[in-house]
């Protein structure tokens, strides 16, 4: 992606001397001259007056800054020979081109983090390019955004950011984590709040604004499911709970929609569940992520894991009961949450803890091949999580009451 950009070309010319800069991924400065002669290059911090990087360079060389997240530069070039400052920059993005590049894949992240990118582009004034996946999804309800696949080129860009998970490759750094990415240890704090901080922004928790057409209420009420996810250890792994919570929410009158990519009835997918679930209507494989949006808009309720759409039913508006103790309450949006009960105790929310982003499929990180293995969510029973169905469908309140005494008496 870097070296497919045509960057904008942004000299100072101090004859014979010529200074080109960029910030793309990185704050960027390159010393063109036909004479011999050494330059001294600051990267400064406008907001902190820190000197984050400097370095003495040639004529014909270039410098960049080790730090690829947002900073306030103030960049200086002095000459060596006559200590004269030739060249300075502060920071602008008004009205600049500015690349956002999304390093992942997953549905939940890109719903985390284009507020955050919009939320930038209101903040600089910029004009603003995503690279990234899932772009349909946000495309008409975000026209100030240009959104483009991975890997186009694009031309004149003022500053580039990447946002994602980055980690050390060799393993230095605190907790393995690529500081030069981060300007804070992620797993601290929510999965958006990732982007907020990469961006330099102040943290809001926001819905995206996805693109999803309304549909008709529906005739009969009813309750959404996914359990499953990305990963094996995101799964609620409890024997049996998810035909327990199904066959309640049935009793109850509520139809079962099951909603994921993965098809009910294929045998891979199926055992992982403990074999294939009944009491539902099959909703699961390939659907626009658009059509997915506006069925969760009209269900009653979503109950699932740490997947995008978990992200996506309550971006929508959607309530939603997460089943999960792979990832720190903390981790996600604001929902009822059912957690691994004695945390203390009971291995949980290793997505806090551990590297996770090259270990095998359905790795357990702690307890692998262990009596223990997933025992953050083996350990959460169908109880806890029928009590939670219940709260958030109100059933034994008295407004549930009501609501069974007009279907049986209309008039």
């Amino acid at each position: 992606m870097y070296s497919a950009l045509n960057k904008a070309i942004a000299p100072c010319v101090a004859s014979p001397t010529v200074v080109n800069f960029n910030f793309i991924d990185g704050a960027c400065v390159e010393v063109l001259s036909d004479e011999p002669g050494l330059f001294w290059v600051e990267f400064i911090d406008q907001d902190s007056q820190k000197v984050l990087h400097s370095a003495m360079v040639r004529q014909n060389r270039f410098v960049k800054a080790n730090i690829k997240y947002f900073v306030n530069f103030h960049i200086k070039v002095t000459s060596q020979a006559d200590q004269k400052i030739i060249f300075e920059h502060h920071y602008n993005a008004r009205r600049q081109k500015i690349l956002f590049v999304i390093g992942s894949y997953a549905l939940g992240d890109a719903i985390a983090w284009i507020p955050q990118i919009e939320n930038f582009r209101k903040r600089h004034r910029c004009k603003v390019v995503v690279a990234g996946n899932h772009a349909a999804l946000f495309a008409r309800n975000y026209p100030y955004l240009q959104f483009v696949p991975l890997g186009e080129d694009v031309s004149n860009v003022y500053a580039m950011y990447k946002v994602g998970l980055y980690f050390d490759k060799h393993g230095h750094g605190p907790g393995e984590i690529n500081m030069q990415h981060h300007p804070t240890d992620f797993r601290d704090g929510s999965v958006a709040k990732i982007a907020a901080d990469i961006l330099g922004l102040p943290f809001e928790p926001t819905r995206a604004n996805v693109v999803f057409d309304k549909m008709e209420p529906p005739a009969k009420r009813y309750v959404c499911i996914a359990p499953h996810a990305s990963d094996v250890m995101k799964y609620w792994h409890h024997p049996g709970g998810w035909q327990k919570i199904i066959d309640y929410i049935n009793a109850q009158g509520y139809e079962v929609r099951m909603i994921t990519y993965e098809k009910l009835g294929d045998e891979k997918y199926d055992k992982r569940l403990g074999g294939t679930l009944t009491g539902v209507v099959d909703k699961t494989g390939k659907a626009a992520l658009s059509e997915r949006a506006a069925e969760l808009a009209n269900a009653e309720l979503f109950i699932g894991v740490g997947s995008g759409l978990s992200w996506l039913a309550w971006t929508v508006g959607c309530k939603v009961l997460m089943i999960s103790g792979f990832s720190k309450p903390h981790a996600e949006f604001e929902c009822e949450r059912i957690f691994t009960p004695k945390p203390d105790t009971t291995c949980n929310g290793c997505f806090n803890r551990v590297r996770l982003d090259n270990s095998p499929p359905g790795f357990c990180p702690d307890h692998n091949g262990t009596k223990r293995m997933y025992e953050c969510s083996k350990t959460i029973k169908p109880r806890a999580v029928i009590e939670g169905v219940k709260r958030q469908l109100k059933i034994g309140t008295v407004k549930t009451v009501k609501q069974k005494v007009q279907a049986i008496f209309p008039s």
